[in-house]
């Protein structure tokens, strides 16, 4: 229990993520009787942080936290990222437990949602065991395919998650169904999530953490895929060719990473609106780090980036 200075117990805080579409949303509005806005089809209207008002589950306050999905329509990941983290690593922010939602709707498990579980799962760490996945939509599907996927999940693609203590719920769309997750992750103390280690204690910054290098990987497999593409329709110029085999792979490796954690860091400030000596801090971060990437191109090293 944690008392406030008036004496009253604070409300628990639970955050709830997950892909865009996945019901984050009506999951809270349902736990909580708050009227927070629903998006209709593809499109996230989630675009920042929002959060319940106070209620009770057991005679406990709670509190829950909607965030943006992955896939937001008018956000990049790294903007997402930024915003979800900002929260999540303030030093009054005490986490009592994270909800990731899994459509059991879905048939098949595409690579915006197995990036969105790696997210989750980067971000709690070490706090796993105050996490639940919930596979919502639950009385949409039939019993056996929803048995077979659900297996799947535990076995296969959430089983690291599992294997590190979090909980597997199923939610039927109603306050009983929310509230019986709710009070798993409640009755628990509360565990730092890895993102509050690295940057309120380590004081990292964003693209330095375990779920800010993850993404960091997706984008430059993403550039270099492009680089590829670019570089194919160019193969015609003899000199490129020339040049092209001069550097070698390990030039495209390094090139990738320049380019994205550049990428990266814009895009990070830009949703922090970082001005004056943060800013500066930052960016003599970033350029240290780049320049560190052009000593190991230079000196030929195949090992420069993680």
């Amino acid at each position: 229990m944690t008392p406030s200075r008036a004496g009253q117990q604070m409300p628990k805080n639970i955050v709830i993520m997950g892909p865009t579409g996945s019901g984050k949303t009506s999951f809270i509005n349902i736990a909580s009787g708050s009227r927070l806005r629903v998006g209709k089809g593809l499109r996230s209207t989630t675009g920042c942080t929002q959060t319940s008002r106070t209620f009770r589950v057991d005679g406990c306050p709670v509190r829950l936290i909607d965030t943006p999905g992955f896939d937001d329509s008018n956000m990049s990941d790294v903007e997402i990222l930024t915003k979800i983290t900002k929260i999540l690593s303030s030093k009054k922010m005490v986490v009592h437990g994270i909800i990731y939602l899994h459509r059991i709707t879905d048939n098949r498990m595409s690579g915006t949602a197995r990036r969105s579980f790696d997210t989750f799962r980067y971000l709690c760490g070490e706090a796993l065991p105050n996490a639940a996945v919930v596979l919502n939509m639950w009385d949409m599907v039939s019993d056996p395919v929803r048995i077979a996927r659900e297996e799947e999940l535990r076995t296969k693609f959430y089983k690291p998650a599992f294997d590190a203590g979090a909980q597997l719920f199923r939610h039927v769309n109603t306050v009983e169904s929310a509230h019986r997750v709710l009070q798993a992750l409640a009755s628990q103390d509360p565990l730092p999530l890895r993102i509050q280690t690295e940057i309120a204690i380590e004081g990292k910054q964003l693209w330095q953490t375990t779920v800010g290098m993850s993404l960091l990987q997706h984008m430059a497999e993403k550039e270099q895929r492009r680089l590829d593409a670019a570089r194919d329709s160019e193969f015609r110029d003899e000199k490129l060719i020339h040049q092209e085999t001069d550097y070698g792979e390990g030039y495209q490796d390094v090139e990738c990473w320049m380019i994205c954690l550049t990428k990266f860091v814009q895009e990070h400030s830009r949703a922090e609106r970082l001005s004056g000596s943060s800013m500066q801090r930052l960016w003599v971060q970033l350029i240290k780090r780049l320049q560190e990437l052009l000593i190991c191109l230079i000196n030929g090293s195949r090992n420069c980036v993680p």
